[in-house]
């Protein structure tokens, strides 16, 4: 099913970034950079992220271009949050596919 990045939380987060990794993630419990510095926090350098709070809690995120200028923008509850879906839309896009049974676990799908 498509979703769009922005709305992406919780294991469908968790499922298209390791998707946009080129990531064979057996265990989908255990790859979790939606909650986890470990995981996530090496993005910021691989991909150049810059994050910066907002007003209302929110943070935003931008993959950033040899100039400096951003290539891709997101926003999340989280700066985790937020990390991971700037590395999908800069990987995959505006919109995902994510399978029914990862979309329905997360309540895409009723």
């Amino acid at each position: 099913m498509r979703i769009k990045t922005s709305e992406l939380e919780g294991a469908a987060l968790d499922f298209c970034v390791a998707k946009s990794l080129g990531k064979d993630v057996e265990n989908r419990l255990l790859y979790v950079p939606s909650i986890n510095w470990l995981f996530c926090g090496q993005y910021i350098k691989r991909f150049r992220i810059a994050l910066i709070p907002k007003e209302g809690g929110l943070w935003g995120a931008s993959v950033l271009g040899e100039d400096c200028n951003p290539l891709a923008i997101s926003f999340g509850d989280t700066p985790l949050v937020a990390i991971c879906r700037v590395v999908i839309t800069y990987m995959l896009g505006d919109e995902v596919d994510v399978p029914e049974e990862v979309a329905r676990y997360e309540g895409y799908v009723r």
